[in-house]
């Protein structure tokens, strides 16, 4: 299933890839985003090697990046973004928000082609909820919970006859 999909940008990968090379003081933030936040292949490539000096605690600096990288011309890109330190954040916030849409999007397209191959619903809502465990900012545990609560207010609904009398008006159905 081919799509075209535009939720990422580029200035705003470059931006949180300068910021990280620069503000050494927003380096241990490195480990709160991944390589799959990344949309641009060489974005990713980049992260990975400044993930590596980091996490092998090497001086993550403009002078400490690998020359073949550095004579790389999209290196450039990113070195001629001029974000502020104080913009990180708000940066950071949205490159995480546009790759939780991106695998939000990938889980819906699945989700079609698995119903068009008459999986079955409920495994087809099984998967998605796994599925949608490594987006951020979804409690998949709301979903999970949410479908034994209906199932238990509806167990309840018919075994209570006093809430059936006043929602239908009649003693027993």
């Amino acid at each position: 299933m081919k799509t075209k999909l535009g939720i990422h940008s580029e200035e705003l990968e470059q931006s949180i890839l300068y910021c990280l090379l620069w503000y050494k003081d927003l380096q241990p933030n490195i480990h709160k985003i991944n390589e799959g936040d990344f949309y641009n292949i060489f974005h990713k490539e980049v992260f990975k090697i400044f993930k590596g000096m980091i996490d092998n605690k090497e001086e993550l600096m403009p002078e400490t990046v690998h020359p073949k990288l550095k004579e790389n011309p999209k290196f450039l890109g990113i070195t001629n973004k001029r974000p502020l330190q104080y913009e990180f954040r708000g940066l950071f916030t949205k490159l995480r928000s546009y790759s939780d849409m991106r695998k939000m999007h990938h889980t819906a397209q699945m989700i079609l082609a698995k119903t068009q191959e008459n999986t079955k619903p409920t495994d087809v809502r099984n998967w998605a909820i796994t599925q949608l465990e490594d987006v951020r900012g979804i409690e998949t545990d709301s979903f999970k919970n949410q479908t034994e609560r209906v199932d238990e207010q509806y167990e309840e609904l018919l075994n209570d006859t006093g809430k059936i009398v006043l929602r239908t008006g009649y003693p027993t159905l």
